[in-house]
């Protein structure tokens, strides 16, 4: 008997390690089938033909896969995970934000998982095909969607080359309506062609952003919708713009309207600093031609300024404010130089009526000459010109009383103006690039901490310029905001006085469905 018992157990055993070890190699056998298996397929257009970036989405699976991770999107027992729900609930919602939803398989993913749920799958390796294939789609999905939130929708190179060929037409016209005006008035002289506008700014550059890592980090946390939402610029201007857009389109609006919306809503996604963080900030809006002191993202008070000329553009930008400078001198940009001071009848008149000084460009430095001794006649029209211009500080230097300068690339800054008399316009373009303020001395005080500022400080004696250290650094934003939407969601739109919302429109992706044009 005891040996029966002993044989039964021994046969039970058996039969045990037989079971766990066919357990084992069907469980390999279901591995070797998963993506993780079997990276290649991603690259292959047959199998996948619509992905919008198979090199990334193929990256990321090497990484998630490097964790032993099975499934980014379904449970172990091939069911969808909640994962799969939060990340299809974004791309619906994207749309919200300005972005065309079904660029990012919107469609394919619904058609896909909706067979997957109603097909009774004979063999388990066409199943797992099927799971591998929504797997990669909504992988690729999350991906392109990230990418498209953080760093925006506009193809730069195109933007830049449509702005180009705009202005080149504009610079054309703007010559023959000169000519048009000479013949009028029975003027002879040959009339100079107007200069082609550099289209000069960049976005300003953002930090380096891995999608791949984001998407990582977010299945580990189980937070993809958190994970995506918090791309989104995270600015109470953009809120109320993004609500703006819901209440315009509920309405019905006019499309162009709602085009404009949709437009400024990318503009915001090119914005690098947090002044919405900041205890306070200056934010500028080129085409309302106003200043903005904000604290913590909520406007306390503005100024009318006066920004650049359409021939010499503001820049937008997004810099750091650490210190002003009083009585300050005014170096002539190369541009006015060659295009203004030289072009003058009597260069040296223009000299003595601006208070200015030359200095010679030498090895050593810069040399102070006199002015009356040059013909400045041959330097007109040269590329080169070796002479600095500066005017002194005093009532007449075009920078006012004080400047507020922060780096830059392009060599723009905020400062005083001599010209006041302008401010007085509701079109207020007329600048060489920099930005000119109604109340400098107001935002003056209001950095130091200060009800006033004492005004002897400003050239009561044409003093030399002096640098002060403001109490705070102080974010900046200039921007081109040609929608703007207050707290109530109501909408004012502005001029577009540079003539970028048509071609930066035509240079953003999928601009056809978005905006509904013809690109043909």
């Amino acid at each position: 008997m005891k040996k029966i018992i002993i044989g039964v157990l021994v046969l039970v055993a058996g039969f045990g390690i037989f079971k766990y070890f066919q357990k084992a190699e069907e469980e390999n056998k279901y591995k070797k089938m998963l993506v993780c298996a079997n990276l290649e397929t991603i690259g292959n257009k047959k199998i996948f033909p619509n992905l919008i970036n198979a090199n990334e989405t193929k990256n990321f699976y090497q990484e998630f896969c490097k964790q032993n991770g099975d499934f980014v999107w379904f449970e172990q027992n091939l069911t969808l995970s909640k994962r799969s729900s939060e990340l299809q609930k974004m791309i619906s919602e994207s749309a919200n934000h300005g972005l065309n939803n079904e660029i990012y398989h919107k469609e394919e993913i619904k058609s896909l998982i909706k067979t997957y749920q109603n097909t009774a799958f004979e063999k388990i390796e066409d199943r797992i095909k099927f799971v591998n294939k929504i797997e990669i789609v909504l992988s690729d999905a999350y991906l392109a969607l990230a990418n498209d939130i953080y760093y925006g929708i506009t193809d730069w190179s195109k933007f830049k080359s449509l702005q180009f060929a705009h202005d080149k037409i504009l610079a054309k016209k703007m010559t023959e309506e000169k000519r048009l005006k000479q013949l009028e008035m029975n003027i002879t002289n040959e009339v100079e062609e107007e200069k082609v506008r550099k289209f000069e700014w960049e976005k300003p550059p953002k930090q380096k952003f891995s999608a791949a890592s984001n998407l990582l980090k977010s299945v580990n946390e189980n937070k993809i919708y958190d994970s995506l939402n918090k791309l989104h610029p995270q600015f109470k201007e953009y809120a109320r713009l993004v609500n703006a857009l819901k209440i315009y389109r509920d309405k019905k609006a006019d499309k162009q309207k709602i085009n404009k919306i949709i437009l400024n809503l990318e503009r915001f996604r090119w914005i690098t600093n947090n002044y919405d963080g900041s205890v306070k900030a200056v934010s500028v809006n080129i085409p309302s031609f106003k200043l903005q002191v904000l604290e913590y993202g909520e406007p306390v008070w503005s100024m009318r300024v006066i920004v650049g000329k359409p021939q010499r553009p503001t820049p937008i930008l997004d810099a750091e404010l650490t210190h002003a400078t009083l009585n300050p001198y005014w170096t002539a940009p190369d541009t006015i130089i060659k295009e203004d001071i030289l072009k003058k009848d009597n260069v040296a008149e223009y000299v003595e009526s601006h208070n200015m000084k030359v200095f010679l460009n030498g090895k050593n430095g810069k040399t102070l000459v006199n002015h009356k001794d040059i013909n400045w006649t041959q330097h007109k029209g040269k590329k080169d010109i070796p002479y600095t211009f500066r005017a002194e500080p005093g009532k007449d230097n075009p920078l006012g009383a004080i400047k507020f300068k922060f780096p830059n690339k392009y060599s723009v800054y905020m400062h005083d103006t001599n010209k006041k008399e302008f401010f007085a316009h509701d079109y207020r373009a007329f600048s060489s690039g920099c930005v000119r303020l109604h109340e400098p001395m107001k935002l003056f005080a209001y950095f130091m901490g200060k009800n006033d500022i004492d005004p002897n400080l400003f050239n009561s004696k044409n003093d030399p310029e002096q640098s002060v250290n403001l109490n705070a650094t102080i974010p900046i934003s200039f921007k081109y905001m040609t929608a703007v939407a207050d707290k109530n969601s109501n909408v004012t739109f502005y001029e577009d006085i540079y003539g970028y919302d048509d071609t930066n429109m035509k240079a953003i992706k999928g601009a056809e469905k978005l905006f509904g044009l013809n690109l043909k």
